[in-house]
């Protein structure tokens, strides 16, 4: 599977020199908790689905399968979101297609929130009633994850369905987008040096 990644051209030469390349996960983890609840359930994920990580404590590699859409699957470095006048590189990278585990990038960021992923306006109105008849606060405006392990779970469950990429959702409530249409991310443990298929080298602007 081709993908492409943009990372600082720090990585990259570390990448020439290691021949492997791994990420501890985002600094800011152990400061907001929600990201932490995150990218711990995606890791738990990627270990159900594509296996253990290759390495202790590593967090996963992020890869655009498709940037915006099928015909636009290669980032635009204009859009690669390094601070101006950063070196960096894009990468297409091949991946074989059982270590690499994708997902939507738009609905992504009901994991990233901590909120539940509804699929039409009465499933989300449905749900936050029950929170609030049981006097729950959605963990976004609190200090941490719902207190009740019931709908934690029941938030946690709701994620799974960024991987059903074939999906088309209301049109009133989630766009309706086909396959075709989504932002595509991968996530996968590790990259090596001879799973680099091109290299461009930009300076941020």
């Amino acid at each position: 599977m081709l993908v492409w990644t943009i990372q600082p051209y720090e990585v990259w030469e570390k990448l020439q020199h290691d021949g492997l390349l791994y990420s501890p996960g985002p600094e800011l983890l152990d400061e907001v908790w929600r990201w932490r609840t995150a990218y711990d359930w995606l890791a738990e994920q990627m270990e159900r689905r594509i296996g253990p990580r290759s390495r202790p404590g590593i967090y996963p590699l992020w890869a655009w399968y498709q940037w915006r859409d099928a015909i636009h699957r290669k980032p635009d470095l204009r859009s690669s979101q390094l601070a101006p006048g950063t070196r960096g590189v894009r990468l297409a990278c091949e991946i074989p297609n059982d270590q690499i585990l994708l997902s939507d990038f738009i609905h992504w960021h009901h994991v990233l929130n901590y909120s539940y992923y509804s699929l039409s306006q009465a499933e989300d109105d449905a749900f936050e009633s029950e929170m609030a008849f049981h006097g729950l606060i959605r963990g976004l405006v609190s200090e941490g994850p719902l207190s009740d392990p019931v709908y934690h779970q029941r938030i946690l469950d709701s994620w799974e369905r960024i991987f059903d990429l074939d999906s088309v959702g209301d049109p009133d409530w989630l766009v309706g987008e086909t396959k075709d249409k989504k932002s595509i991310q991968g996530s996968f443990w590790q990259l090596s040096l001879d799973q680099v298929r091109a290299i461009t080298i930009f300076t941020s602007r």
